[in-house]
């Protein structure tokens, strides 16, 4: 017969809890595949971050850079493609862009398009499709994918040392009493 003690339960749902529940840096990685153009075949990737406090989880959200006149997220993006690193401070419209839409707490799409950079610009349209523009090699078309990675240690250390610590008085108990 299996029996959950209270303790047991609680320190589970504390623990189920914890990664959804507290503030932290949310990571994820964006890949760009090239199907046409100079760069087809080359696949290129980069890495996002924000700050998901105050974020609901539900429906429709964006994240936003630091220095967005609206509820920002403190957005942080690099890309590197064809030796070229873009940033979020390269977005013409930063600090208002570049955008990443979320669509119940996961990474659905950027809106981000980079000023000329040395005769090149990078572009990730809403609608999944990139696009790399170089005025001595030309224009390279493809999409890009986004993916969040792994929860932070941390969350998942408080997760169970929450749980320890609702079970250790059941466990002291229970040692003395076989004592």
């Amino acid at each position: 017969m299996f029996i959950i003690r209270v303790s047991t339960l609680l320190g589970l749902i504390l623990f189920g809890l914890c990664g959804t529940s507290v503030a932290a840096t949310v990571s994820g990685t964006v890949d760009i595949q090239f199907t046409s153009g100079p760069l087809a075949g080359n696949d290129y990737d980069g890495t996002f971050d924000f700050d998901d406090t105050g974020l609901s989880g539900i429906g429709t959200e964006f994240a936003l850079p630091d220095g967005a006149a609206s509820d920002d997220r403190d957005l942080t993006l690099s890309i590197l493609v064809d030796g070229l690193t873009v940033t979020e401070l390269d977005d013409e419209d930063f600090p208002e862009a570049p955008e990443l839409e979320l669509l119940n707490g996961l990474p659905q799409n950027f809106d981000y398009f980079t000023n000329d950079i040395g005769g090149r610009a990078l572009i990730l349209n809403t609608d999944g499709s990139a696009a790399f523009n170089d005025q001595s090699a030309g224009s390279s078309l493809g999409t890009y994918t986004l993916a969040l990675t792994v929860p932070e240690p941390t969350a998942i250390a408080l997760g169970l040392i929450g749980v320890i610590l609702l079970n250790y008085p059941d466990w002291r108990r229970r040692r003395s009493a076989i004592q």
